[in-house]
């Protein structure tokens, strides 16, 4: 029989304190970095890694790490598009990704908004498609930026909160760390569902 050692709420909260506090600022931004084009390349979700950096570094670290990694591995992910080229990802694209290749042919801000807040493919093929559909790269990048950064602020609060709720040891702490998800919880839900009525709307 092994003995499991359970960590108290004290231990969990220096521990993640310790990790921020000796870690060094360039390798740390470089590594989180890495890890989200990697992740991403290999289609891991993205909201769990943005929840999980906002478990690890808190909402205001972690939504800037969230960004950059974020951001970067759109960038990345762009490139290798633009490498592969349209026809390569046609030929194996899905109901999904051809609804999504039809905003591209816009090549417009607005569109790269519309496809990261209301995803209508997964967030590493839309990148791609991106690229190959030769959509310029600073009107990609600035689209890309609008759509994500409100959906990566609420899902970061999300995460950054879900830690709060598991070290609080007071009811008023708790109170607080569930409005403040639901809140987050509820952003989502506005933010999609504002563009999507927007979206009928223009088709109407």
């Amino acid at each position: 029989m092994i003995d499991a050692e359970v960590i108290e709420p004290e231990q969990l909260r220096q521990l993640l304190d310790d990790f921020a506090a000796d870690a060094n600022p360039i390798v740390l931004l470089i590594t989180v970095i890495l890890t989200y084009i990697i992740a991403l390349l290999l289609m891991f979700p993205l909201t769990l890694l943005v929840v999980a950096t906002g478990i690890l570094f808190g909402p205001w670290w972690g939504l800037l790490y969230a960004i950059l990694g974020t951001l970067s591995s759109s960038a990345c992910s762009y490139w290798i598009g633009r490498h592969l080229g349209k026809d390569t990802l046609t030929r194996y694209q899905g109901r999904l990704l051809r609804k999504t290749s039809s905003y591209m042919t816009r090549r417009t801000i607005n569109s790269m908004i519309i496809i990261n807040l209301l995803p209508v493919a997964p967030f590493t093929m839309t990148n791609l498609m991106g690229g190959a559909m030769g959509m310029p790269f600073l009107r990609y990048m600035l689209g890309s930026a609008i759509g994500i950064i409100p959906g990566l602020a609420a899902v970061t609060l999300l995460g950054a909160q879900l830690t709060r709720l598991l070290l609080a040891e007071e009811n008023r702490e708790i109170a607080i760390a569930l409005g403040t998800i639901l809140a987050a919880l509820a952003l989502l839900f506005v933010i999609h569902l504002v563009y999507r009525r927007k979206q009928k709307s223009k088709s109407t």
